[in-house]
Parts: structure tokens; sequence; C-alpha cells
């Protein structure tokens, strides 16, 4: 493993390093006929690096849980710590982090709420209209099986598109997001 430390001006580093944060409720359609509420609280930090790249982290804290998305960014000036771009990017792998732990100890029924929030954080601005993109139909397969009973496969199914979508959009945005 190759590590490195990188340093910047104090100036830079004390001014670099912001969290925000903010309580959020998502509604989520269920297997049922009403709407869940997944209550959240998100915060979020952008921290300077060498190169002019940033270090922007999107922590999400919901259902006991709490899980950290983190994304390099290249850009010419310090983003708006209020509103960085591509810190929908950073909340959607939040979510896919935290779905990703609930369903490996078999809390499907956590996994399809918070792939849910991971899909509705990321939105719909994640493919090149030029681009083949046949997640919708697969999500929607996925809420179907949810609504039969079968929440392992349709919490994988989420989570799997979650993280398709999520690679699409570090590719559709590969001037800017780093890794």
């Amino acid at each position: 493993m190759n590590t490195s430390t990188r340093s910047a001006s104090p100036l830079i580093a004390l001014s670099a390093l912001l969290m925000l944060s903010f309580a959020w409720t998502v509604h989520t359609p269920s297997a049922g006929a009403d709407d869940m509420q997944l209550t959240y609280t998100a915060t979020q930090s952008v921290q300077a690096l060498a190169g002019g790249e940033w270090l922007l982290e999107a922590t999400v804290d919901a259902l006991g849980q709490s899980a950290t998305g983190r994304v390099t960014l290249a850009l010419p000036q310090e983003p708006d710590p209020e509103s960085p771009p591509h810190l929908e990017l950073a909340r959607s792998l939040a979510w896919l982090s935290m779905g990703g732990a609930f369903l490996a100890s078999g809390d499907f029924s956590n996994a399809v709420e918070t792939a849910r929030a991971g899909l509705e954080a990321l939105g719909t601005r994640y493919v090149s209209p030029l681009a083949t993109d046949d997640t919708d139909l697969k999500v929607k397969a996925a809420e179907m099986q949810i609504a039969e009973g079968k929440m392992e496969n349709g919490a994988k199914v989420l989570l799997d598109m979650l993280q398709q979508r999520t690679q699409m959009y570090m590719e559709l945005n590969e001037s800017q997001v780093v890794r």
C-alpha cells in the first residue's frame, strides 16, 4: 500500500474544512398502501487536498446507523460548502454503504428503505441522454418483488441499481469526479 501525506497552507486548511448538518424526511413507497417516512440527518464536509482536489464527505444517520460517502473532486476553486457540486453522489454512496450493511446483516426491510433513499438522493441526472439506461425497468421489477413480499431479492436489485447509477454518474462527470 502506497501512502502519502498531503498538506495545504494553514489558511486553506483552516477555511476548507467546513461541516454542515441538515435533517431530512424522505417519503419512500412501501409494500403497503401507505408511504413510509424515513427520517435522517445528513452532514457534509469539504476539505482541501493538494493540486486543486477537494474531498467531499456526506454522512447520513438513519435507522440507528451511520454511513459516509466520499468523493474526490477536481475543481479550479473551492466549492460552496453549503451546496457543493456532486453532493448527490456522495450522499447516494453513503446510502449505498448503509444499505449494503443492512443487506449483509439480513435486515432486508431497512436495506430496501436505504436503497430507495439513495436512488432518490442521486436523482435523475446520472446518465447521458445518449446512453441506454434500463435501470428504471429493474427498479420497477424490484418494487414489484417487494410488494409480493420478496424483500431480500428486491433489496439486492435496488442496491445493484443504485450501484450502477452511481457508476454512470461518475462516468458522466469524470472531468470533475476523480474517485
